[in-house]
């Protein structure tokens, strides 16, 4: 799952590592065709459904280990002054979601790839 690799991120360039390695697996599993719990998540918010907000706890703890992440970098001093974590941490969230889901609705795993290489472009900016 995305959030051991995640652990361990404590710089810029490491999230920069987990992102292009995410990429890299994401093409060459069922994750180029979407993630799991963005589809049904997205199937269970049009209606209410018991699982509805177990699935989107998991949404929640990938948006705290990127925050994590995130604060063991400002931690470090290498996330650059004024970056709002939390905020960040939810635009990732949104990224790989979206790079996740045109890749399945196109069947073009490249289509994530192209996202997620903006993203990476993003988190250098994020550098201190």
């Amino acid at each position: 799952m995305i959030l051991k690799p995640l652990s361990d991120v404590t710089s810029i360039s490491g999230l920069r590592r987990f992102v292009r390695e995410f990429a890299e697996r994401a093409v060459n599993r069922v994750y180029s065709l979407g993630c799991p719990v963005g589809t049904l998540s997205m199937q269970l918010a049009r209606e209410e459904h018991h699982l509805h907000d177990e699935v989107t706890s998991v949404l929640d703890s990938v948006r705290a280990a990127f925050a994590d992440a995130l604060q063991r970098i400002r931690d470090r001093g290498r996330l650059r002054r004024g970056v709002d974590i939390d905020v960040t941490a939810t635009f990732l969230v949104g990224v790989f979601q979206g790079g996740l889901a045109l890749g399945r609705i196109y069947r073009d795993p490249t289509l994530m790839k192209t996202v997620l290489r903006q993203a990476d472009g993003y988190i250098k900016e994020l550098a201190a």
